[in-house]
């Protein structure tokens, strides 16, 4: 367990200097070819809710170019592990390529699919008697929307 002050957990690691230029360059890309993106606003609000809740495994279902997938694995703590469920397969290699160029390709894993049936085959690690998963879901969106947290049922 991490060294604490005054009781509270350190904040998540801050995103990489090549993780932040990737950002850049999604945000600029994005911009011109008018394709929807989480942006810079959202992004701000999914890291507090990343540094507020600091999950150390998190499910991504439809990733489109992997810019909510750079932001959520940089801000996870070193041994933070991020799955992307992502239905175009051709996305999926964009998402890959994308999270290698940011430097986080050992913490991303993308899976090709329907998210109804990959869903299935992805499972908590629970060889450990003290990994007890947060049920916390954080749901971005593209579109109008901010991003939200609420308890997983």
């Amino acid at each position: 367990m991490p060294d604490t002050v005054a009781g509270r957990v350190p904040a998540a690691r801050a995103v990489t200097k090549q993780a932040r230029r990737m950002l850049a360059l999604m945000d600029r890309a994005t911009t011109s070819w008018h394709i929807p993106n989480v942006g810079r606003a959202k992004g701000r609000v999914l890291r507090r809710l990343l540094d507020r809740h600091r999950p150390t495994r998190a499910i991504e279902l439809g990733s489109l170019l992997g810019y909510s997938a750079i932001l959520i694995a940089g801000s996870m703590p070193p041994r933070g592990r991020l799955t992307c469920i992502e239905a175009n397969p051709f996305l999926a290699y964009l998402v890959r390529a994308n999270a290698a160029e940011a430097g986080l390709a050992r913490r991303v894993k993308v899976v090709a699919g329907d998210a109804l049936r990959v869903i299935r085959c992805c499972r908590a690690d629970s060889t450990s008697p003290s990994s007890t998963p947060r049920r916390k879901i954080i749901s971005t969106t593209s579109g109008s929307s901010s991003p939200s947290s609420s308890p997983a049922r």
